[in-house]
C-alpha cells in the first residue's frame, strides 16, 4: 500500500472503532431513574419558592447578620452569635433545633 492509502486505512479504521465503541457505551448505559414527586410536595415546594419571591425575609435576615453580628470566622465568638441566632429563628417557626 501507498503511504496516502495507508494513512486513509488507518483513519477508517480509527473511524470505525471509535464510532463502535461510543455505540456500545450508549447501549450499556443505565437507564436514568426518574424520580416522580407527590403532588403536596410539588404543591408546598411551590408555595416556598412563591413566599421567598414575594417577602424580604431573607433580606432582612442577612441584613441583620451583617449589620449586627459581622463577619463570622470559623470558632470566632461572632460565628458562635450567628448560629445560636439562627438556632432561635428557627425555633421561633416549630422547628426542633440542635446545635
Amino acid at each position: 500500500m501507498s503511504g496516502k492509502l495507508t494513512r486513509r486505512f488507518l483513519c477508517l479504521v480509527i473511524c470505525a472503532i471509535s464510532g463502535t465503541s461510543l455505540t456500545a457505551n450508549a447501549q450499556f448505559r443505565p437507564p436514568e431513574p426518574q424520580v416522580v414527586y407527590p403532588p403536596q410536595l410539588l404543591a408546598d415546594l411551590a408555595a416556598l419558592r412563591d413566599a421567598a419571591l414575594t417577602s424580604d425575609y431573607a433580606y432582612r435576615q442577612a441584613a441583620h447578620l451583617s449589620e449586627n453580628i459581622g463577619p463570622r470566622m470559623g470558632g470566632s465568638p461572632q460565628a458562635e452569635a450567628a448560629a445560636q441566632y439562627v438556632a432561635e429563628q428557627m425555633r421561633q417557626v416549630g422547628l426542633d433545633v440542635h446545635l
